[in-house]
């Protein structure tokens, strides 16, 4: 079994499943899997990558996160909505766009990873090469940057 292969039958439903969740649509998904995986064996060519389902993780997210910005399907904060931190809005869609364009692409990243997908802080460290405590810190400051940023809304 070749390298590709080998990473495509370990790691190809749990990109698919990350698609999934962020994006909300099979078809999509599946799209957006083949793109990723592509990207990666290309990127593979190139360089080693030593930690191949990080890489593949990061990338499923970031290039579902463009797709959606693309098509202004921004759904994402419908399921953030329902945390705490936020309340729900009719216009959620619209405070997306606004906060992603305010607070930037790695806070819609940490709170994906820690709100949509529950990871614990230790594994968000893990993917962002910095400590727990470091991450506890960005997303606590997000909350209160997001809280504040709706209350002017």
């Amino acid at each position: 079994m070749s390298i590709e292969q080998e990473h495509l039958s370990r790691y190809l439903e749990v990109i698919y499943l990350r698609c999934l969740r962020i994006l909300r649509d099979p078809d999509l998904a599946k799209d957006a899997m083949q793109d990723v995986f592509a990207s990666f064996y290309e990127r593979l060519q190139k360089e080693t990558i030593h930690k191949p389902l990080h890489y593949l993780y990061r990338s499923s997210t970031n290039h579902c996160l463009n797709l959606l910005r693309r098509h202004r399907r921004m759904l994402l904060f419908e399921q953030i909505a329902d945390q705490p931190f936020l309340e729900p809005s009719a216009d959620a869609g619209i405070l997306v766009d606004e906060i992603t364009r305010e607070l930037g692409e790695e806070a819609i990243q940490l709170m994906i990873y820690r709100h949509v997908d529950q990871m614990t802080y230790e594994e968000i460290a893990e993917i962002f090469s910095c400590s727990d405590r470091a991450i506890k810190k960005r997303i606590d400051r997000l909350h209160t940057k997001a809280q504040d940023y709706a209350r002017l809304s």
